[in-house]
C-alpha cells in the first residue's frame, strides 16, 4: 500500500478546448500571463433566403479579451455592435471568471470542476428608453458553472443564471430572472469536436415576446493557439442578458428563428510561467 506521501493529486485539464462554449462561458480559464483575443460573428436568420445570402449580409459582431491574472482567475472586456435588434445591440461588457474547485484524483478527490462567472454590461444604443438614465443601461450576470469530463472524449457542464435588469419596460418582464443552462462536448479526433448548448428561463419571468429557450451547436476546431467555433443557433446576441433574457427567435420560427456564426479565439503567452 502507497503512503500518503507518494500518491500525488492529477488534476483534469481540457474538460472543454477553449474559453467559451458557443454562446455562453465554459468552466475554463486563461492561464496566468495570457491574453485571449476573442472575435464572435452572428448573421442574420437563414429565413431571409438568397435575397439575404441566407443571412450573411447583415452580422452582429463582438470582439473582447481576457487576461489570466492567475490560472484560476481571469478578467475580460468585450464590445458588441452591428446586425440587427436585439441582438446586433450596441453594448460594453466587463466579467471575471475565478475557478473554485478542480476535478481531480489522487490525494484529493474531486468529482467535478466548479466556476464563478459574473459581469456587467452597458447598453451603448441611443434612445434606449423614454426618461434613458444610465442606471437603466446596465446588466448583471451571475453564472456557478459546474463540469465534469467523464473520459477523453465527453465533458458537460450545467450553468444555473441570474441576471439582473434594472429597467424592464413592462411588469410581466422581470427585473431578476432565473435560468438554468446545460452543455456539451464530443471529441471526435484531436483536432475536431462537437459542442451543444441550451438554456430555459424559468416560467412567468419574460414576457410574451421573448423565447424562454435558447440553444445552439456547432463544430469546434482546435489548430495550436486558435479555436474555431461554427455554429447555428436560435439565440439573439453574444452576451449572456441579450441570449437570454432576449432572444426573440423562438423554435417554432423555423429557418427564420435560427442564424450562422462563427467564434474565433487566439492566445498570446505574455508572462512565461515560471518554471
Amino acid at each position: 500500500m502507497r503512503s500518503a506521501d507518494t500518491i500525488k493529486t492529477e488534476y483534469t485539464t481540457a474538460t472543454f478546448k477553449g474559453t467559451k462554449i458557443l454562446n455562453s462561458q465554459s468552466v475554463e480559464s486563461v492561464g496566468r500571463g495570457v491574453l485571449q483575443v476573442i472575435f464572435q460573428h452572428r448573421f442574420g436568420n437563414l429565413g431571409n433566403g438568397i435575397y439575404d445570402f441566407f443571412g450573411l449580409d447583415g452580422a452582429g459582431i463582438r470582439f473582447g479579451f481576457d487576461y489570466g491574472i492567475t490560472n484560476r482567475f481571469t478578467v475580460g472586456i468585450g464590445r458588441s455592435g452591428g446586425g440587427q435588434e436585439p441582438f446586433g445591440q450596441k453594448a460594453y461588457d466587463g466579467y471575471f471568471k475565478l475557478k473554485l474547485l478542480r476535478q481531480s484524483t489522487g490525494l484529493v478527490e474531486m468529482p467535478v470542476s466548479v466556476s464563478l462567472f459574473s459581469s456587467i454590461a452597458i447598453k451603448s444604443s441611443y434612445n434606449f428608453d423614454e426618461t434613458d438614465k444610465f442606471a437603466y443601461r446596465l446588466f448583471y450576470t451571475t453564472q456557478i458553472i459546474i463540469a465534469r469530463k467523464f473520459s477523453p472524449a465527453f465533458s458537460m457542464q450545467l450553468m444555473p443564471t441570474v441576471i439582473h435588469r434594472n429597467l424592464t419596460l413592462n411588469p410581466t418582464d422581470k427585473n431578476t430572472i432565473f435560468s438554468l443552462g446545460a452543455a456539451a462536448r464530443i471529441k471526435l479526433t484531436k483536432r475536431f469536436g462537437i459542442i451543444g448548448e441550451y438554456y430555459y428561463t424559468f416560467p412567468n419571468q419574460l414576457d410574451a415576446q421573448f423565447s424562454p429557450s435558447v440553444a445552439a451547436i456547432g463544430l469546434e476546431i482546435e489548430t495550436g493557439g486558435h479555436v474555431y467555433h461554427l455554429l447555428f443557433t436560435n439565440g439573439s446576441g453574444m452576451i449572456e442578458h441579450q441570449f437570454i433574457a432576449y432572444n426573440t427567435s423562438p423554435f417554432s420560427g423555423g429557418l427564420t428563428s435560427i442564424r450562422f456564426g462563427f467564434n474565433l479565439s487566439r492566445v498570446f503567452t505574455l508572462v512565461k510561467p515560471k518554471i
